[in-house]
This record gives C-alpha cells, sequence and structure tokens, in this order.
C-alpha cells in the first residue's frame, strides 16, 4: 500500500533517491540503533522512506499504537492519522515543513489499531547520510491524552473559581515557592502577574489577624494534626493600603514519609459580606436606640452620635434647608475634635457641587470636599470638612434638609459607606417626619379640646370678668404668645382711649404708662376691620418708628411679635380686642389667626350672656315680691280657667283636678279621680297618648299633643293639651283645651280656603291665557304677516325686498320668546346691605369654621368655579345662608357623610330657562350646598320653605332658617331652590343674579346670519316631532353642506340611528318626543357608541345647567326658540365643517 500523494502544490522538492549502497549503509545504521530505540517503550518511533512508507516501528510504537512492526512495516502512516488529518494532507505538510525549518511540532488526535483516539504530541525530523542527504524521516509522538486531560481540569477549575470569585494558592512546601492566581493577589493589594512569596503574605496580614492565622496555617501543615485550614482575616494591600477582609480555606498534602510537601486552598474577598454585616448590626443597635425616644430633636441627637462613633468622623450633623433664602440652619451636630459649626450657614459655603446635587435629590460625598474644584471658593476648608457625605432630605420634592457626615482629613469612601449613610438618613427622617406629624396632631387635638372646653364653659360660667380673663389665657397658650390682653373699647370724651380688662403674662402694674391710643395699628381691630398680624410690630410701618422706643411709651412690654382680632357681638357692635405679644420675631403664623377668630367669636357670646344675665338678676330683684301674687293669681285662675287644670302622678292618675272638667266633661270629681287616662281616651288615641307620656319622661320635657276624651254623655271632645314635669319633682302638671269647636271651624275653613285657591287659580289662568292669547295674536300676526309679504316677494322675483319683511318677522318672534321668559319673573322688594360680593374667597373664609362646626364625621368638598361671576347681596346675610344649609346639612347625616359647597355660573338666558326656579332670565352666581343624607319625603319638601316648619324635635329648631334663606334669596332678586329625594340626600341652590362690574359689561351685537364655512359632508341625523321646526333645521344644515338624515318620533329615530350609528357624526334631537323623549334615544345609543356627540332641543324652561349629571360628556343643549346662527354654532362647534 502507497500514501496518498501529494497535489502538485503541496508536494516538497525531495532530493534524489540513494543508490544501493547508501540504502545499505542506512539499513545498517537502523539495525545498531533498533534496540536502543526499542527500550524507549514510552515513545512511539517511526521512521519513514521519502514516499512516507515505514521503514522502522519500535516496540514504543506497538504499545502506544497497537499495530506490530510487522503490520506495519512497509505501509503508509496514514493509518493512525484521523480521516480529517489525512483529508487535510496533514503528514505531507508535516515532512514539508520538517525538510524547510529542520523539524515539526504536531499535537493532534491519533487513532489506535481498536479504533479509540488518543492525544499524541510529536516531532518529525529529516534522517539524513553521512553526505547530509534525506534519506528519510523520523517521527516521534507520545501519548499525552493524561497531561491534555489534566491541563483542560485546570483551565476548567481556573474558568470556575474566576466566575465564582474565588482565588486560589499553592504552595510547594519544600521549594518554598507560593502560587497565586491574579484574583488572589487582589486581596492583598497586589498587581496582577506580580511574583509572590510566603512574606508577601504575612506582610499584608492585618497586625489584630496575624497570630490566629498563622498558628491556624501551621496547624494544617502539622503531619500529626493535619487540620483543615479554615480561617478569615484582614489583609492590608501592598499597593493600595486597601483593607479588605478574605476568607481562605485549603489542607496540606503529605508523602509517604508523611511529610507535608505541598499546601493548596482557596481565597475569597469577603469584604462586602463583612460590611454588610457591620452595617446591619449597627442598624439594629440605632434601631433599638431610636426605640428609646420619642422627639424628634432625641432622634437626630442619637442618629449623630451614633453615625459619627461608628464611622469615626469628626462631625455628623442634620441641617435645615431654606433654599429660596438659601440658607441652611444646624438642627443639630456631634464633633469629635473640630469645633461646631455655625448655627446658620448660607448654602454658598458648602460649595457649589455640594448644593447643586443636593438640589438635584443627588446624594454629594467627595474624597477631599474642600479641595475639590467643583467647590471652588467655599468655606469648606476653613470649617476642617475634608472628606464628605451630604444625603438630601426631601418630602413633596422640595429639598428640606441635609444629614451630612465629615473627616477633617481626606477619606475614601466605599460604597458601604454611603449606602449606610443614606440608610441612617432615610430611616431618621421618616421617623422624625412621623414623630413631627404626631406632635403636630398633639397640638391640634391639644386646641380643638381646649376650645371645647372654653366654648364648655361659656354655658356654665357667667361671670363677665373669669369668661374673658379664660379667653385671654387660651388665647396666649395656644398662640405661644408670652402676653395677652384684652382691651374694652369704651372710649373717653375725646374718643381716644381703651380700657384694659384682662390680661395674661404681665402685671397690670406694667400698663402705667396710660391706655392705648386710636392709632393706625390699633384702629383695625377697634373697628372691626379685621385680625392685624406682623412679625415684626417694631417695623410695621403702621407702628410709629419715634425714637428712642420705636413709638412705644418709655417701660412698654417688649413686644416684637403682634397678633389682635376684634371681638364683635352678635348686634355689630365692636366691644372690644384680644392682643397678644412675644418678645422674639416671627412667633404668631397663619395657624393663630383662625384659633383667635374662633376665641373672638366666643369671647363675643359670653359676654353678650353676661350682659344678658345681669339684664336677667336686674329683673329678678322684684320677682319674689311678685311670686306670693302670682300664687293666688294662679288659685284664682285655677278655680275660674275654663281650660282643664291637671297635676297627675308618674301613671297619669289625676291627684288634683280643676272644676272645669266637671263642666267640660260632665263627670263629677270623685268619678274622675278614680279614672286613669284610658278610661277617658278615645281608643283609637291611647297609643299616642300613652308615647307622649313615655317620651316626656324619657327626656324630661313638655310635650304637646291633641286627643279625644269621652264626655259622661258618651261623647268625644277634643282636647289640646300641654304636658310636663314638674320641675324637681316626679308628678305631671297639664293643661288642656277644648278645641271642638275650633278643630270643626278649621275643617269648614280648610274646606272654604281650598275652593277660594281653586277659584282663584283659575280666575289667574283665565287672566293669563286672555293676556298670552292677545300678545301672541299681535306677535303671531307679524310672523304670519312678515311670511305673507316674504311669499309674495319670491313670487314677483322681488328677492332684493326680502331683508325688511324678514327683519319684521324675526323681531316678533324674539318677541314672543321674550314673553315666555317674562312669565317667569317674579320682582320681591325690601331694603338689604347689597354690596359687590366674590363668592369663592367668602366660602374659602369659611372652610375653617365650616369643617369645625361639621365634626370628623362629615366630609366636606369644596368645587369652586375659578371663573365665578360677582354678584351684589348682603355678604353677611349670604354666609348666615351657607352656615345655616351646611348645619342642616349635617343634622341630616347622623353616621356622617359628603357635603359639597359647589359654585357655578348660570346664564339663563343663553342656556335653558328653568320654569321651576321660579327666577327671571339673566346670569346669575349658583351656590349649591348638597348632602348625602336622609332627605325629605314629597310632604316635607312642600312645606321645608314655610316659615317655623321644622322637622326636628322640639327645641332643636326653630323652623325658620329655610325661610329665612327663601327670603334672602328673594330680597336679594335671587331665588332659592330644594331637591331631594328621600334616603339618597339633599340639594339647595341659592341663585343671585351677576353683578356686573364696569369692566366686566359686555356689549352683545345681534347680526345676520354668520357666512359659516361649509361642512365637510359629516352627517347629522335631526329627530323632531315638529314638521316645520324639523325641515328648517334639516334644510339649512343641507345648504351648510352635512349630510342629513330625520325622523319625527323618538321610535323611529332610534330606529334610524342604530342602522346608521357608525356614520352618525352628530344627534340632534327635541328632547319632548313622542315613544320615546330624546334623552333615552341617546343614552340607548351610547350604550354601542359612548362617544356619539348629541345636541339636545327643547321648548321647556328647564335649565340644563343647573341640572346636576343631565349633560354628559359631548353633550350640549340649544332652547327654543333659537336663532339659526346659534343652532349653526353649536353643530360647527360639535363636529367641526
Amino acid at each position: 500500500m502507497t500514501g496518498v500523494p501529494l497535489s502538485d502544490s503541496a508536494r516538497p522538492d525531495f532530493p534524489p533517491r540513494p543508490d544501493a549502497a547508501t540504502q545499505q549503509a542506512l539499513r545498517e545504521a537502523e539495525a545498531r540503533h533498533r534496540q536502543i530505540i526499542n527500550s524507549a517503550t514510552d515513545y512511539a518511533v517511526i521512521s519513514l522512506d521519502l514516499d512516507g512508507l515505514v521503514t522502522s516501528w519500535n516496540e514504543g510504537a506497538t504499545r502506544v499504537l497497537g499495530w506490530t512492526e510487522t503490520e506495519m512495516l512497509g505501509q503508509t502512516v496514514h493509518r493512525f492519522f484521523t480521516p480529517e488529518d489525512v483529508a487535510a494532507q496533514r503528514i505531507e505538510r508535516e515532512r514539508a515543513i520538517a525538510l524547510d525549518k529542520g523539524f515539526a511540532q504536531d499535537e493532534s488526535w491519533r487513532v489506535r489499531r481498536d479504533g479509540t483516539r488518543f492525544w499524541a504530541s510529536g516531532q518529525m525530523t529529516p534522517l539524513r547520510n553521512d553526505q547530509h542527504q534525506v534519506i528519510g524521516f523520523v517521527k516521534v509522538l507520545r501519548d499525552r491524552t493524561e497531561a491534555r486531560n489534566s491541563q483542560l481540569r485546570r483551565e476548567i477549575l481556573e474558568l470556575a473559581t474566576d466566575a465564582a470569585e474565588i482565588g486560589t494558592w499553592d504552595l510547594d512546601v519544600a521549594a518554598d515557592v507560593l502560587t497565586w492566581t491574579d484574583r488572589t493577589r487582589a486581596m492583598f493589594g497586589i498587581g496582577a502577574g506580580q511574583p509572590v512569596t510566603m512574606e508577601d503574605f504575612y506582610a499584608c496580614l492585618h497586625p489584630d489577624d496575624i497570630q490566629s492565622t498563622t498558628e491556624a496555617f501551621a496547624s494544617a501543615l502539622d503531619p500529626v494534626l493535619r487540620s483543615v485550614y479554615d480561617v478569615e482575616y484582614r489583609t492590608i494591600g501592598k499597593e493600595d493600603g486597601v483593607v479588605r477582609w478574605v476568607a481562605a480555606k485549603g489542607k496540606g498534602i503529605f508523602d509517604a514519609a508523611g511529610r507535608c510537601v505541598r499546601a493548596v486552598g482557596t481565597a475569597i474577598d469577603i469584604t462586602d459580606r463583612k460590611a454588610a454585616q457591620a452595617r446591619h448590626a449597627f442598624l439594629l443597635n440605632l434601631a433599638d436606640r431610636m426605640r428609646l425616644v420619642n422627639a424628634p430633636r432625641a432622634i437626630m441627637d442619637t442618629a449623630v452620635e451614633a453615625v459619627c462613633q461608628h464611622l469615626g468622623a469628626s462631625r455628623v450633623g442634620y441641617w435645615q434647608v431654606k433654599d429660596a433664602e438659601g440658607l441652611m440652619t444646624r438642627e443639630t451636630d456631634y464633633v469629635v475634635g473640630v469645633t461646631p459649626l455655625p448655627d446658620t450657614l448660607p448654602m454658598g459655603a458648602i460649595g457649589a457641587g455640594v448644593a447643586a446635587r443636593l438640589r438635584r435629590g443627588q446624594t454629594a460625598y467627595y474624597t477631599d470636599a474642600a479641595g475639590d474644584e467643583e467647590n471652588a471658593g467655599s468655606a469648606l476648608g476653613e470649617f476642617m470638612v475634608r472628606a464628605l457625605i451630604a444625603v438630601p432630605l426631601i418630602r413633596d420634592g422640595a429639598l428640606l434638609g441635609a444629614f451630612c457626615v465629615c473627616y477633617r482629613e481626606p477619606r475614601h469612601w466605599s460604597r458601604d459607606d454611603v449606602a449606610l449613610v443614606e440608610d441612617v438618613a432615610a430611616r431618621t427622617w421618616d421617623a422624625v417626619e412621623r414623630l413631627r406629624a404626631e406632635e403636630a396632631l398633639r397640638e391640634e387635638r391639644h386646641m380643638l379640646e381646649t376650645l371645647n372646653r372654653f366654648g364648655a364653659g361659656l354655658a356654665s360660667d357667667l361671670s363677665l370678668s373669669t369668661l374673658v380673663q379664660r379667653a385671654v389665657d387660651v388665647g396666649t397658650e395656644l398662640t405661644g404668645a408670652q402676653f395677652g390682653a384684652f382691651f374694652y373699647n369704651v372710649l373717653d370724651e375725646a374718643g381716644a382711649s381703651y380700657m384694659l380688662f384682662a390680661l395674661a403674662g404681665a402685671k397690670a402694674s406694667d400698663f402705667n404708662f396710660g391706655m392705648p391710643r386710636n392709632t393706625k395699628v390699633f384702629a383695625p381691630t377697634f373697628n372691626g376691620e379685621g385680625i392685624v398680624r406682623s412679625e415684626d410690630i417694631t417695623r410695621d410701618p403702621r407702628h410709629a418708628q419715634n425714637p428712642p422706643h420705636n413709638g412705644l411709651p418709655k417701660g412698654h412690654l417688649p413686644v416684637r411679635s403682634y397678633l389682635a382680632v376684634p371681638v364683635v357681638s352678635r348686634t355689630g357692635e365692636v366691644i372690644g380686642g384680644l392682643f397678644f405679644g412675644h418678645p422674639e420675631v416671627g412667633v404668631f403664623t397663619e395657624r393663630s389667626e383662625p384659633i383667635v377668630a374662633s376665641l373672638a367669636a366666643q369671647a363675643a357670646i359670653a359676654i353678650d350672656n353676661a350682659r344678658l344675665f345681669q339684664d336677667t338678676q336686674r329683673a329678678k330683684e322684684t320677682l319674689e315680691a311678685r311670686v306670693e301674687e302670682r300664687t293666688r293669681e294662679r288659685d284664682r285662675v285655677w278655680d275660674l280657667s275654663e281650660d282643664l287644670l291637671v297635676i297627675a302622678d308618674p301613671d297619669g292618675r289625676p291627684i288634683r283636678l280643676s272644676p272645669s272638667w266637671n263642666r267640660v266633661l260632665g263627670h263629677d270629681t270623685a268619678q274622675l279621680m278614680s279614672m286613669g287616662y284610658a278610661d277617658l281616651v278615645h281608643p283609637e288615641d291611647q297609643d299616642m297618648v300613652a308615647k307622649a307620656l313615655a317620651h316626656m319622661r324619657l327626656h324630661g320635657r313638655p310635650v304637646s299633643l291633641d286627643n279625644r276624651v269621652r264626655t259622661r254623655e258618651g261623647l268625644w271632645r277634643w282636647i289640646s293639651w300641654t304636658l310636663a314635669p314638674e320641675p324637681g319633682g316626679s308628678l305631671i302638671v297639664g293643661a288642656g283645651r277644648d278645641v271642638t269647636a275650633e278643630r270643626e271651624h278649621q275643617a269648614q275653613l280648610q274646606e272654604t280656603q281650598e275652593a277660594l285657591r281653586q277659584s282663584q287659580k283659575m280666575e289667574a289662568v283665565g287672566q293669563l291665557t286672555g293676556g298670552i292669547a292677545h300678545d301672541f295674536n299681535n306677535l303671531l300676526q307679524g310672523i304670519t304677516g312678515a311670511f305673507s309679504v316674504i311669499r309674495r316677494f319670491v313670487e314677483q322675483g322681488r328677492t332684493s325686498e326680502l331683508e325688511r319683511p324678514l327683519t319684521a318677522g324675526m323681531n316678533s318672534a324674539n318677541r314672543a320668546a321674550a314673553l315666555t321668559h317674562r312669565l317667569l319673573a317674579f320682582s320681591r322688594r325690601q331694603p338689604l346691605a347689597p354690596k359687590s360680593t366674590q363668592v369663592n374667597p367668602l366660602v374659602l373664609s369659611m372652610e375653617d369654621l365650616l369643617r369645625r362646626t361639621l365634626g370628623e364625621r362629615v366630609r366636606l368638598k369644596l368645587d369652586l368655579n375659578p371663573e365665578l361671576w360677582t354678584t351684589l347681596c348682603d355678604p353677611n346675610q349670604l354666609e348666615n345662608a351657607i352656615l345655616n344649609l351646611c348645619i342642616n346639612a349635617r343634622d341630616a347625616m347622623p353616621e356622617g357623610g359628603l357635603l359639597t359647597i359647589e359654585t357655578n355660573n348660570a346664564d339663563i338666558t343663553a342656556s335653558q330657562p328653568d320654569r321651576s326656579l321660579d327666577v327671571r332670565p339673566g346670569q346669575y352666581v349658583c351656590i349649591a350646598v348638597t348632602d348625602t343624607g336622609t332627605g325629605m319625603s314629597a310632604s316635607t319638601l312642600a312645606k321645608a320653605f314655610d316659615p317655623f316648619f321644622t322637622t326636628k324635635p322640639l327645641g332643636q329648631g326653630t323652623g325658620l332658617g329655610l325661610s329665612m334663606i327663601y327670603g334672602f334669596a328673594q330680597q336679594s332678586e335671587g331665588v332659592a331652590k330644594i331637591d331631594s329625594e328621600l334616603g339618597k340626600g339633599t340639594t339647595v341652590r341659592l341663585l343671585l343674579p351677576r353683578h356686573l362690574l364696569e369692566e366686566d359689561l359686555e356689549v352683545e351685537l345681534v347680526g345676520d346670519l354668520p357666512a359659516h364655512e361649509a361642512g365637510q359632508g359629516q352627517t347629522v341625523l335631526v329627530i323632531e316631532d315638529e314638521p316645520v321646526v324639523r325641515q328648517l333645521v334639516v334644510d339649512l344644515l343641507k345648504e351648510l353642506g352635512y349630510r342629513t338624515l330625520q325622523a319625527d318620533d323618538g321610535p323611529n329615530g332610534l330606529d334610524l340611528l342604530m342602522r346608521e350609528l357608525d356614520r352618525v357624526d352628530l344627534l340632534v334631537t327635541d328632547i319632548g318626543l313622542p315613544g320615546l323623549n330624546g334623552r333615552q334615544v341617546a343614552d340607548a345609543a351610547r350604550v354601542r357608541r359612548p362617544d356619539l356627540k348629541v345636541l339636545f332641543m327643547t321648548g321647556y324652561a328647564e335649565n340644563a345647567a343647573l341640572s346636576s349629571g343631565f349633560l354628559e360628556q359631548g353633550m350640549d343643549m340649544i332652547t327654543k326658540p333659537f336663532p339659526m346662527e346659534t343652532l349653526v354654532g353649536k353643530v360647527r362647534q360639535m363636529v367641526g365643517g
């Protein structure tokens, strides 16, 4: 068998074949060396001739490859090459390289006789004779499979340890040679590839860990102990000086004699884990310490001390940031070895770079903040601040503070250091914010409780001096004032002095300089103009600046912060003023104003009540003298009264009866005394009487009732009773009047009044019908006449003359529309004190009072139109009306609920007149108060505005509130309206006329139909049951370029709409349609197409702008009669074109 020949390009230039003598010499040389070669049994030594055929085959070749020499002599070496190498002519190329270079190295897979493969490493060299002629080749190869597998395993292990961030180490004990991977070198701060020794290992160990690490390593190498080397120690980087934590494991390798010849193992950088453990332990300890304190300052003090000690910092502190003012104020800090910073610093002092990062909400940290170019020009160097971490404290996107950690020397910050400081800042900031919120809540609760106690004291103490002093004391406490006073508004003959009545925080002798004068500072208070608050009254422009005491008398109390509120009685009289002061600036805030306003209101009530009590005391002086006379008079009345007078026991059994019982009922006294009320009362009335008596006993208050009582003849008389518990006793005192005749008369009168009302109603209807008919006949004549003229002009082709009859017809139609509006107007004239009033600010000024009045269970929602018009009314009466409505709403929600105050503009003329509101067309400001309470029944709603009508229990309501609100609205040329449904809530609306200020006046121009741009072919469906109106609208829309569909009633319109739903761009429909009304058609279509746009037409006076929820998104309304240009404008606004 011959070898595979080389291609022409690959065939080397072989020397000429040697002669027979040379070949003989070669065989002899081979014989001489065969014995030597056969002794190398680990190597396959094969000789080849120039054709690549085997000429010799040693025993090593037989052992490595499996073929015997006999089997291989004269054979090509391709037998033990892989098919891939044979195809690639690898042996031929190897021979060519050997000839060119003198040898050829080769490592690749080879094939044994049994077909298995092994990894071979070998070399081919040319075989030369004595004349240096190439006479063949020698191929030497060795089985390196195990070595290659070992190398692969080492590479895999290195990859695995590298991926797991594990370093390895290997110590040849005998040779004292230490081998580290680069990862292990990095744990000791040594660069990659640098040589290492055991001296490096020991030199880099932290001094505190040298002994324990050395002992553990020695135990691992000890032939007797042979311990596992498992230790954690710190290193100090040889080149970078960084301290790291390392976890090392390993073991010794011992020879047969028991000597440790080698030690191997792994090393892992556990610095991050140790830092995390330390951070976790620190945070747990900090949390435990913080739980022991419950004040914001104590929380901050605990945190700064703990962080400073944990990190070894020189300064740790909290700073409050007022970014708008460019200032930082120190709240607390903890310093070691440095001087505390000033209490207040400009933001620029900490450096532009630090300030910029804080404003961006980023943590600023520097190895050397003072030396960083970003902070050039700062005071950090002066403050000995080099290394710095500053964490921003943010709330609602605003920078409120910073938590700062500082070192006096430069320092490298690790990620763990920064994370720790950020974590502490977040935890403590949350705790501080929570505690501050709790403190604010406690202060608010304390304020409310104090005010409630003060209010409760008004009813229990009528001493004027005590109550006013209590108001001053409470105001001083709640506002944080140092001084408080109440001055009576009592003028002297010159009209320039006031009288001190109560004082807190100072002595009366401190006012030996006289009473205050009516200066610019005091005048707003004593004139009742409102609250005066000044952060520094000495700098207030209203305050005198005269030297030497800034306008104050010598010896005056050192007042800088100033707060004053007038005390106004229910009659409007300015009784006096409450005044509060403090020596420091800025003590009183906006929060102080509602507090003193509430105190002033309650003080006014106290003074009014005290005055009333004094009047009562004076009246009482003559009372005792009149008691005896009244007693005698009572006895005479008892005997002579025609009323049934009774004193009964708790069960209703009479103890004493007046003589009138016998005269009215016919029963004798002895017989009556033996009867109970059940023996006399009509069976149908007995349950009602029993309930009335039970109610009286339960509540201890009088009750009134009417019931039927049996006479001696067996007839029934109606008696109107007033029954009351005996004051201080258990008896019942009662008086009853025979109202039988009155009831019969009342029934007859009611029948007569009903007949009269019906007669008056019919008469009014007749009068209105006649008047309307007369006016409308005239107006219709103008319209029909105009159309007749237009028709004649068109027939005659006189189109240029159509303007005059068209104008006349339009004027008549507009006058007809105005007539229908005037029918809704009513006039009410009674003097008030009206003024231009902005309703929204008035409502907002009442918000705090309303929330306190409503209590916690009722939520208050304000929905105020920011574009609300101005109205002309008495603002005090309006405030009373809103307050009364809110109190009524609160009482209607005993279990709590939602109360909404809504304001809106209502253009009754431009929108849809609402006859139900009884308001003339015009522009109105609407105030609506809506509750989610019990609502009213129809019968209650019908009488809601009646004077003295109330559904509240006896003594809890006068029944005048809604009546007065109704009267106020009428007197203000407006209207009040109630919408209510039992179980669902009530809405009360006040419509007050818009007050057109000079700058608000609008000029309305009436012109011809505007030349609208043509439509773009949009489809409009018109549903109208009046043929003339429908055709006019359809023709107009067609003329403007719209595609139109039409229907004459609700069912047909809905059917057409559902068939063309995807094509219809706008639905124009009358509301009052036969079959289905317009709203029902729109709602049915919107189930399938929610975005369908709808324009309602209505001939009724219903004001949709005030009908809550009627118009949804994509809906609008137009009121008949309407100008065609208004319709065109609405259509263009909704669909374009």
